[in-house]
């Protein structure tokens, strides 16, 4: 009896093994499908208005006033904010005083000028007295009654005279050039002071909507500190981060399927508009401009988004999700067993592949079984609706507008 019952044992785990062995593997499968076919660049980006304008500071200062909020519309030059900067207005009032001066001086009634011009006016009177003498000197000499000596030098003192007067002349044009440029560019000063206390007066670039608004009453903001964001509400774009890799495939005019995470169930198309020439060197990426062919009403800017532009289509198109061809091959279900297949495959999108050759419509692929799983092996096979696991989901989460409906 004691023999008997290892010999038993025995027995039943050798049983146990066998009808382990001999069990259907359950895996989870597939129906293979007709349908589009697209390949994709894949791209994430924003909702943005077009144009925008970001107004920053063009003085430092503090914030004296703020008149605007987010969401509020405004018109071009009107007035959103006011920086204090009491040093621009000091040099204002200093550098208007200086043009007051300067108009004083470099006026007709100048001191500098008046005192040039009475100079000028003492040497002309004697140049004229001496001419007289010299012309009264030249009949005497001609009648005798005066020495050529004399005659000589009443000739010297008018040319001395002459002279004089023509530098008398030319100090008072240099002087009234002086002044002149002085008070130019006393004016210019004086301007330039000016448009800089302008600028304390931050206005709206264009007619739009404030988007953002940076700064709060108080604050103290420095030269080229973002302060607003303006921008077009009434037209609003995507834009875009196209990796380096992919965008030799884009094309403006290209198909777009949009996700927009605000409107995950609505069906969105655009086209691309643009593609700057120019990468962004931190992310090797290039941006890209989408036009919505119908923007979806509640739209707002600043919306995330994932895109797929569509580089190729094909209409009718046999197809396998992705997760069901490995190393070009797949397991199909074909009388309780499973059949490897070699599989030539077309368009490529991260939930499904376009199967050209190795499969039929209508056959079952199987989506997930045991690594171990080899042809011919014994199968059970069930859909995701019967309680089978899912596939796993791809890394990069693609548009849903790619899956097939």
């Amino acid at each position: 009896m004691r023999r008997l019952i290892p010999v038993a044992v025995l027995a039943a785990i050798l049983g146990l093994v066998g009808w382990r062995a001999l069990r259907p593997t359950p895996v989870t499968v597939a129906e293979v499908t007709r349908g589009p076919a697209i390949e994709a660049v894949y791209a994430t980006g924003s909702v943005e208005a077009d144009p925008r304008v970001v107004v920053k500071a063009r003085v430092p200062g503090s914030i004296a006033e703020l008149l605007v909020r987010e969401g509020e519309r405004v018109k071009a030059g009107q007035l959103l904010a006011r920086i204090d900067n009491k040093s621009l207005r000091f040099d204002l009032e200093r550098t208007r005083a200086d043009v007051r001066a300067s108009s004083l001086k470099t006026s007709t009634a100048s001191p500098q000028l008046a005192t040039l011009r009475s100079q000028r006016a003492s040497i002309a009177a004697d140049l004229q007295l001496a001419d007289t003498d010299l012309r009264r000197a030249e009949e005497l000499t001609k009648k005798g009654a005066l020495a050529q000596a004399d005659l000589d030098a009443r000739r010297q003192r008018v040319e001395k005279l002459r002279a004089e007067l023509a530098a008398a002349e030319a100090r008072v044009a240099a002087t009234e050039i002086d002044l002149r440029a002085e008070r130019e560019r006393t004016g210019a000063i004086s301007a330039s002071i000016g448009a800089q206390v302008a600028d304390t007066e931050i206005r709206a670039p264009m007619d739009g909507t404030i988007i953002r608004r940076r700064v709060e009453l108080g604050e103290v903001v420095a030269v080229n500190q973002a302060l607003f964001t303006v921008g077009n509400t009434d037209h609003l774009i995507l834009e875009v981060k196209i990796d380096e890799a992919d965008v030799g495939r884009v094309r403006v005019g290209q198909e777009v399927l949009v996700d927009l995470y605000a409107f995950a169930n609505r069906k969105i198309t655009g086209r691309v508009a643009e593609i700057l020439p120019d990468a962004d060197r931190d992310t090797k990426t290039f941006l890209g401009k989408i036009e919505l062919v119908q923007p979806p009403a509640g739209m707002r800017s600043g919306m995330s988004t994932e895109v797929n532009i569509v580089t190729e289509r094909h209409a009718d198109a046999l197809l396998v999700p992705a997760g069901a061809v490995q190393g070009g091959r797949a397991f199909v279900v074909d009388g309780g067993r499973a059949r490897e297949r070699a599989v030539t495959l077309g368009l490529v999108d991260p939930r499904n592949v376009e199967v050209t050759a190795g499969l039929k419509a209508g056959e079952r692929v199987i989506l997930v079984g045991p690594r171990t799983l080899k042809d011919g092996a014994r199968v059970e096979a069930r859909t995701v609706a019967e309680g089978g696991e899912a596939p796993p989901a791809p890394e990069r989460q693609p548009s849903s507008q790619l899956t097939p409906r």
